[in-house]
This record gives C-alpha cells, sequence and structure tokens, in this order.
C-alpha cells in the first residue's frame, strides 16, 4: 500500500537525481575511458559485459589506479595508526590518564576497523578510485549486530546527496538492488507483498530500494529518537512503501569531494581537466593503429581487374602471372609514407599531461634519477606535499573527520 512519506522521499531522490544530470553526462564519459566499470551514470552495465569498448589506451586508466592507490597511501596507510584522539580542552589534554583513555580508544578504533568484518581497506578504496576519476566518493559507515561497524563505499552512479546552510553535506540518498531473499533476509515480516509473493515463486528476483538519510528535526517514533541527529528510512520503489524508519547519532556516509566549482555540491576531479586529452589521444591512439597496419600489412596494387587470377597473399605462397614480359612487377605494395613517428610523438606528448595531471610524474622522480643529492630528494618531498597537501587537507576535515567521528 502506498505510503505518503515514501512517495515524497521518492519524489526528492528524483529531483536531487535530475539536478545532477549535467555531471551524470561529463563522468559517464569519464568512466568509459578511464574506470570502464563505474560506467553507470546515464546507462547500464549488463553483467559480465565488454567494458573497454571505448577505450584505445590505457595511460588515464593507470593513471587513476596509480592516484588513488597514492591517496590511500597518504590518508589511511594500512600499516599505520595515521589519526590519534586529543582532547580539545587544554587542561585536560595535558592530563595523563585523559591521555592515556584517548590513546586506548584509539586502539579500539583501529582493531574495530581492520577487523576482516569490516572490510574498510577494500571499501575505502573503493572509494578513492572514484575521488580520483571523478572528483566524489561516499563510504557508508554503518553498524550489522552481532558483527559490529562495517563500511560499504557507494557508488556514485546511485548516490546523490545535498548541503546544509554551511556547505557540509548532511543529506544522502542511496538506491541499490535486493533480492527478494536478500530483501527477506533484512526486513522479515516488512517486506511488501509483492517481495513475499516473489519470495516463493522467484527468490533472486531484483527489487530497487532508495535509502534516504536526513537531518532529524526533533522528530520520534518508528524506531526514530529525538536524540537522532539523522533521520534513516528505506524505502520501497516498487511498492512505494516504507519498510524500515530508524536514526543516528552522527552522519553515516562521509563524502569525499575535490575542488567544487562556485554554485557546486559536487566536485571535479583531475579526470574532468584531462577529459578532452584522453578523448584525443584515445583518437591518435586508432589512427595509428590503422597506419602501422598499413605499413606492416600494405594495401596491394594491381594493374587492373582480372589480371591476376587467384591472387594469394599468404607467407610462401606462388603466384603465377604475377611478372610482365619485361620482368616488373604487376602487384606492387601502396606505400602510404605514413610518419608514425610523429604519431607516436603526439602520442607520448598527452600520455605526459595525463600523468602530470594525476601526480603521477612526481613519483616516478626517483626511479628516472636515482643518483639525486640527499638535498634534491627532500626538495622533491617538499613539491609532492604543497601540490598533494591541498586535496589531502580536503578529505581530512570532510572524509575522515566525521569518519572517525
Amino acid at each position: 500500500m502506498a505510503d505518503s512519506r515514501a512517495e515524497e522521499l521518492l519524489k526528492r531522490a528524483g529531483q536531487l537525481q535530475s539536478d545532477r544530470a549535467n555531471f551524470d553526462s561529463m563522468w559517464q564519459q569519464i568512466a568509459e575511458r578511464m574506470l570502464p566499470g563505474s560506467a553507470q551514470f546515464t546507462s547500464q552495465l549488463m553483467v559480465g559485459a565488454q567494458q573497454t569498448e571505448k577505450m584505445f589506451d590505457a595511460t588515464a586508466a593507470l593513471a587513476v589506479r596509480k592516484f588513488a592507490t597514492i591517496l590511500e597511501s597518504m590518508l589511511t596507510p594500512r600499516t599505520q595508526q595515521w589519526h590519534k584522539l586529543k582532547a580539545a580542552d587544554d587542561a585536560l589534554a595535558k592530563n595523563q590518564a585523559v591521555s592515556a583513555y584517548l590513546e586506548e580508544v584509539n586502539k579500539l578504533l583501529f582493531r574495530m576497523r581492520y577487523s576482516p568484518s569490516a572490510n574498510f581497506s577494500g571499501q575505502a578504496g573503493s572509494g578513492y578510485l572514484e575521488l580520483a576519476a571523478f572528483g566524489n566518493g561516499a563510504v557508508f559507515v554503518d553498524e550489522e549486530v552481532g558483527y559490529g561497524i562495517r563500511y560499504k563505499a557507494l557508488p556514485l552512479a546511485s548516490t546523490w546527496w545535498a548541503e546544509n546552510h554551511v556547505g557540509l553535506v548532511d543529506t544522502v540518498f542511496r538506491k541499490f538492488e535486493f533480492t527478494a531473499r536478500q530483501a527477506a533476509q533484512r526486513w522479515k515480516d516488512r517486506c511488501p507483498p509483492k517481495i513475499l509473493d516473489a519470495l516463493g515463486k522467484n527468490p533472486e528476483q531484483p527489487f530497487t530500494f532508495v535509502h534516504a538519510i536526513r537531518p532529524n528535526n526533533g522528530e520520534s517514533g518508528d524506531g526514530l529518537l529525538r536524540d537522532h541527529r539523522y533521520w534513516s528510512t528505506y524505502v520501497c520503489e516498487a511498492e512505494k512503501c516504507v519498510v524500515q524508519n530508524g536514526g543516528y547519532y552522527s552522519f553515516p556516509v562521509p563524502v569525499m569531494r575535490d575542488l567544487t566549482s562556485a554554485g557546486e555540491i559536487y566536485g571535479r576531479s583531475a579526470g574532468t581537466w584531462v577529459l578532452p586529452d584522453v578523448k584525443m589521444l584515445n583518437e591518435m591512439n586508432k589512427t595509428v593503429i590503422r597506419a602501422a597496419h598499413k605499413a606492416v600489412d600494405p594495401p596491394v596494387l594491381l594493374q587492373e581487374d582480372g589480371s591476376l587470377t587467384a591472387f594469394d597473399l599468404r607467407p610462401g605462397a606462388i603466384n603465377l602471372g604475377g611478372i610482365g614480359p619485361n620482368g616488373e612487377e604487376l602487384a606492387k605494395p601502396f606505400n602510404t609514407q605514413a610518419r608514425l613517428d610523429i604519431g607516436l610523438e603526439m602520442m607520448q606528448a598527452k600520455q605526459q599531461v595525463i600523468n602530470e595531471a594525476f601526480f603521477i610524474t612526481l613519483f616516478q622522480i626517483l626511479v628516472d634519477n636515482p643518483k639525486m643529492t640527499a638535498t634534491e630528494v627532500l626538495e622533491r618531498a617538499q613539491e609532492k606535499g604543497m601540490l598533494l597537501g591541498p586535496l589531502a587537507g580536503r578529505q581530512m576535515s570532510e572524509f575522515l573527520g566525521p569518519m572517525v567521528e
């Protein structure tokens, strides 16, 4: 039975999705050339389908993966404790007992975060990939009874958000699919009749749900407490009904954003700026491939149609009648005189631009110049810090801060 609250939330989700149409079109083009598995912004990928039809050069795709690894190594290295807790009050911060307590809490956080059931490393890595490619990423931090904290990277293609009056994300809508069996496992008796009917006939039939997280203005009831700062509602799209209602004490979807332009709530990545270069590089590669194919296996010129019968181009083949009465060749390869070297030089220039956009060249310096002095290495390290610091700082304040909270 349709629910007015469910209809209102579905309508708002549709509005947020519509408002982002221009970004989705751009991100679709980026995904098709840099992160094919995420190319679901304006079209749906079939399971197991080929995803690299528009990729003729892997430079950008490899740069995105390397840049995501760089971000992970800088922000959340797996082998280090990459944050500590400190009392905000100066007097408490100097208290030895308080410091010892906060140290134990910090250790507990890392134990929970890196436990096998939490799956933080894998999900954070997926978030960094989308941040590198699209300039945005989101990780859902939830608690599963009996397992503890768990992390889930949310696909940007099916996640939308809104900001509050000070520019912080405080509203997230995400769309996902559960099979009838999964929905029954999660919500049991609260599943609508259509899902319960499918459970007996086709338990693997998929159903779409919308999860809405938005600020709570002191309301309570049906799993929601007044102390919950955020309201959480799961809606079945097919039946337009609420299947779960509740709340969170802290915001459960910390987002990652690169540079945001004035009036926009979504970031723009390096992939956004170099998209024209990536497109051009792919076209260059196609052209060079065709030219190289002609150079290696050139077209054959014949004197006239039918002058040579059963002309055979296989290696070692014998073609009778291929030489004229004066010894001249009656069939000659067509030399296009294509300058492959120019094409390769132009491609290398574009590849350099793309690698620089993703800071890959910064991390190749020691490999390319192994005899650098200690002073030169220090200067290069400072240069890395100046270039990567602003991006890392934004993630620490907007992503890691709320996540630790």
